[in-house]
């Protein structure tokens, strides 16, 4: 999502509705709960319903929580810029 950002020139216009439901699907994920591993720290997701990926994967990822992070601190300013600060 942060990629797609770049490439629509970070136009609000251009990706609100995605970065809208972006923004959705991380706060879903992050509630989910699984006995395995905290899923605040994956990186991997199955989609669309959500879960933790179970299959082989070295864990804990910590690129994933960085990324989201990243890309939705930057719709933020995205948001800002647009005078949707609410």
């Amino acid at each position: 999502m942060n990629v797609f950002m770049d490439i629509n020139d970070n136009d609000y216009a251009k990706v609100s509705e995605f970065m809208d439901a972006y923004q959705g699907w991380v706060a879903k994920v992050q509630k989910k709960n699984d006995d395995n591993v905290d899923v605040r720290v994956e990186a991997k997701f199955e989609i669309p319903s959500g879960d933790p990926y179970a299959g082989g994967w070295c864990r804990p990822q910590s690129d994933g929580p960085g990324l989201r992070a990243r890309t939705l601190a930057q719709y933020g300013q995205i948001l800002l810029a647009s005078n949707k600060g609410d």
